[in-house]
């Protein structure tokens, strides 16, 4: 993908060497308002058998003390749900700091995000895939709320795939809280939130 580079929040960092030198960043293959994601290569795995992660890479300096309180609280709510077995959890595997950045070690999913398969009607009659991917879903966030974890942004870009439509995994937290009754208003996507009351 060819990403503008005054879009990023981050310079793209492709090509670059984290972890001491265990993870090579491949490719760019995504961007939020806070940081950037990468297709990353495993140099312990196999050679003939490569292994592969997505890191995400966040600012480790000069954050206000609301940006780091929310970048605490993401990466303390992923890790509380990644302890557990389920397959419906996108993992965090490691935290790596190194000099200006955190890279937060994930599962891949190379089947992409739930909004892409929607948009290429990978579900379209196909009524044993959407049962599949649903329950998935509720499994997910079955594990979540046990854990006491309340993701408030399950839109279709948080829902990864593992293959086009299934292997369902939640991902993104955040916009997390582990806060059962909570009274902040507008947060998550602004496209999926109602339009208010009439």
């Amino acid at each position: 993908m060819n990403y503008q580079q005054e879009a990023l929040p981050i310079p793209n960092l492709s090509g670059q060497w984290v972890g001491h030198g265990r993870f090579k960043l491949v490719e760019l293959i995504g961007y939020g308002s806070s940081g950037t994601v990468y297709l990353a290569l495993d140099t312990q795995s196999d050679p003939w058998n490569p292994v592969y992660y997505a890191i995400k890479c966040l600012r480790n300096k000069e954050l206000c003390r609301e940006g780091l309180m929310w970048q605490k609280r993401e990466i303390a709510c992923h890790y509380v749900v990644s302890r557990s077995s389920s397959p419906n959890i996108c993992k965090l595997h490691h935290i790596i700091e190194e000099g200006l950045y955190m890279y937060c070690v994930f599962d891949y999913c190379p089947g992409g995000d739930l909004f892409t398969a929607i948009r290429l009607r990978t579900y379209e009659g196909n009524v044993p895939l959407i049962k599949k991917a649903f329950i998935e879903l509720l499994d997910g966030i079955f594990v979540c709320h046990t854990a006491g974890v309340y993701h408030r942004v399950l839109n279709p870009e948080n829902i990864l795939c593992v293959e086009s439509g299934s292997g369902i995994r939640i991902a993104d937290f955040g916009l997390a809280t582990t806060n059962l009754v909570n009274m902040e208003f507008n947060v998550g996507s602004r496209d999926y939130m109602s339009s208010g009351m009439s």
